[in-house]
């Protein structure tokens, strides 16, 4: 298990110490929902209007799974595949997590009123 820091600029990262003199350990259960809650939302605030390109994949897609992997304290030697991480953190890939928020969103837009101009 390791120590997790969610430091201001918003990285997800490890650390030696959370507290000087006392480090916090917190459980994997915790740390997914702190993960879920406050990294992944961030990272993908707005996404329902992206136009999903392999590009922004790419991009997404190694972040989240590094920062699973770091919950999960799996490190090199010991690899396991993406889609058996995904399995064991009830996680969905990225592209479609993102085609999910993407098709609330229409449905959202077309339930309104036509009378309506807020999103």
């Amino acid at each position: 298990m390791f120590k997790l820091n969610l430091i201001p600029n918003g990285t997800f990262n490890e650390t030696e110490e959370s507290m000087p003199g006392s480090p916090i350990y917190y459980p994997t259960k915790i740390q997914m929902r702190i993960f879920n809650t406050n990294v992944k939302v961030v990272l993908q605030y707005g996404s329902r209007t992206w136009r999903t390109t392999k590009t922004i994949i790419k991009k997404v897609q190694p972040f989240i799974n590094g920062c699973l992997r770091k919950i999960l304290n799996i490190h090199w030697p010991d690899t396991i595949s993406n889609s058996l991480l995904w399995e064991r953190t009830n996680q969905l890939p990225a592209e479609e997590e993102i085609r999910k928020r993407r098709w609330k969103w229409i449905e959202h837009i077309l339930w309104k009123s036509s009378n309506c101009i807020t999103t």
